[in-house]
């Protein structure tokens, strides 16, 4: 597996259990698998970094090859659209910062350095995931992989039709997400991260 595809595939669990929603519904088998469209690992794939790994008879499902492991899972429309609009929060969230207090942070490297042709999340996680481990970006990716999921479960629960919750939870529930896009957006680089960035080739990006 590669170093991407174990990110990705640490990405999508994690949104998965943070956000308590089937793995199966946020991600569907890799381009060139033999499996239907809606057909995806039922249960958890190898994790990376510092995650938990599952037990090794509990990987896959047992009706997807091996192989797909090695190739990218495909996100659901439903978590693009999620996506979508963390993006969107995202570069909101860092249009109200100021560009003079805080220049070595993610965000104000990241947009900065970024051409018109990088337009969504999924850009940017495929730069992060094709880094190797030494730059260390396992954090970051999980702090995206956070802001996704409860921005996921906050769609997908908390406003589901006739689903009813209180203002202040749902004030409490705005309030949580802020933060957490302000930390991604302050998040602090380190040197070898900021040159990763700032010298990466964003047109092989998808």
């Amino acid at each position: 597996m590669t170093v991407e595809a174990q990110h990705m595939n640490v990405y999508l669990n994690m949104i998965s259990q943070i956000a308590n929603i089937a793995f199966r519904e946020i991600a569907l088998a890799p381009e060139g698998a033999d499996d239907d469209e809606e057909s995806a690992p039922s249960q958890l794939l190898p994790m990376f970094g510092t995650a938990v790994h599952a037990p090794p008879s509990t990987l896959v499902a047992e009706d997807v090859d091996k192989h797909t492991l090695c190739a990218l899972p495909r996100k659901s429309h439903s978590l693009l659209h999620t996506e979508d609009i963390v993006w969107h929060l995202f570069k909101k969230q860092h249009e109200r910062m100021d560009p003079d207090a805080l220049p070595h942070t993610f965000s104000q490297l990241l947009f900065s350095k970024i051409p018109p042709t990088v337009t969504t999340l999924s850009q940017i996680l495929q730069m992060l995931s094709r880094a190797d481990e030494t730059h260390s970006f396992h954090a970051l990716i999980y702090h995206i992989a956070t802001v996704v999921a409860f921005q996921h479960y906050i769609r997908l629960v908390v406003l589901k039709t006739g689903q009813f919750a209180p203002q202040r939870t749902m004030n409490i529930q705005a309030s949580y997400s802020r933060t957490l896009i302000e930390g991604l957006c302050q998040a602090a680089l380190e040197d070898n991260q900021r040159d990763y960035i700032a010298k990466f080739d964003y047109a092989c990006l998808e």
